[in-house]
């Protein structure tokens, strides 16, 4: 089951990036999809999972809040441009790999994308969805 876990800043273009996780969340199905709107198009997207949750406010100097405790994991290998229409998606493999030598069964995983975005004045900072949960099946 996903559910929202935090809410998420407005970005440099005014909308709050949303995250949702969307399809099947059983093992056996193997249909999870990481799914992200309202970001600024072009600009560099990187998933961020923990296994508990968290609040940092604005780390690093970030326009958003973190909402991961530690340890956190960077799926750097799935970080991509964010689409012209401000999304960025991509599937979760619930039944091995990034997730099954990781995290057991029924164990919840907390979820954000942390994207670069930019400042009032035109500054490069990031910023961060809102967190998600998901508990695998």
């Amino acid at each position: 089951v996903s559910a929202r876990t935090c809410g998420a800043h407005p970005t440099s273009e005014g909308k709050r990036a949303e995250l949702d996780l969307v399809g099947s969340f059983r093992r056996a199905d193997d249909r999870t999809t990481f799914v992200a709107r309202g970001m600024p198009a072009g600009v560099l997207a990187l998933p961020v999972f923990g296994q508990t949750p968290g609040f940092t406010a604005h780390p690093g100097g970030s326009a958003g809040d973190l909402c991961i405790g530690q340890p956190l994991v960077r799926l750097l290998h799935e970080a991509g441009p964010v689409d012209a229409a401000g999304a960025f998606s991509f599937a979760v493999d619930v039944d091995g790999g990034l997730l099954g030598a990781v995290v057991p069964v029924g164990t919840p995983t907390y979820w954000q994308l942390w994207f670069r975005d930019f400042t009032a004045g035109g500054q490069p900072t990031s910023n961060f969805t809102n967190g998600a949960v998901m508990r695998a099946w």
